[in-house]
């Protein structure tokens, strides 16, 4: 039997924006190594992480949505933890049925930037351009 899962993938912006066809092939046959069916995948926000990861300061973040079976997922988590194109991942098992986001992230107001301290700060993103 088959679950739903939703997966968000954070990798090198720069390697994203040279080869995106190659690192979302390089996930889904990751996937589908363990037996995933591949429902969506789009790339989704590119931003400044909140620490470097591998030395790595913009990540590029992919959500993708699959079918697989329950007993798969760990062994897929492990492949993905010894893959070189991805930096971090999320797996969470979706109950409703799958729909893609219809809107890219909006980016927060003024008044919530203060209360939130990963908030989205245009000036430090340009410093880091």
């Amino acid at each position: 039997m088959t679950q739903r899962y939703e997966a968000m993938f954070i990798v090198d912006s720069t390697l994203a924006a040279k080869d995106f066809a190659g690192v979302r092939t390089h996930i889904h046959q990751i996937l589908e190594k363990h037996g995933a069916e591949i429902l969506a995948s789009d790339r989704w926000d590119e931003r400044r992480l909140a620490y470097d990861i591998r030395g790595v300061k913009r990540g590029s973040y992919i959500l993708t949505y699959f079918l697989a079976p329950p007993e798969k997922i760990t062994d897929t988590n492990r492949s993905l933890e010894l893959s070189d194109v991805v930096l971090r991942h999320l797996i969470l098992q979706r109950d409703q049925p799958i729909e893609p986001p219809r809107d890219r992230p909006v980016e927060m107001g003024e008044d919530e930037m203060h209360e939130d301290e990963y908030a989205y700060d245009a000036d430090e993103y340009e410093r880091d351009r």
